[in-house]
């Protein structure tokens, strides 16, 4: 089954950004064949840590089908 991006995102609630872009590469690689390789960054605005709230944080990730 073909998985949009942003049912992935407004899917089931992630603890880490990280499994959100692994979730978002697993899925275009699946869903199209003929890509070899994806790379995918999420950016989050706002993110607090404890008492700190930062502007936002981002992960990139890199994946291929070798």
């Amino acid at each position: 089954m073909a998985s949009s991006t942003r049912d992935l995102v407004e899917g089931p609630p992630v603890a880490l950004t990280e499994t959100l872009a692994e979730r978002i590469a697993d899925a275009v690689l699946s869903d199209h064949p003929l890509v070899e390789s994806v790379r995918v960054k999420v950016t989050k605005p706002n993110v607090r840590l404890d008492t700190i709230v930062l502007s936002g944080s981002a992960v990139e990730i890199t994946r291929s089908r070798s």
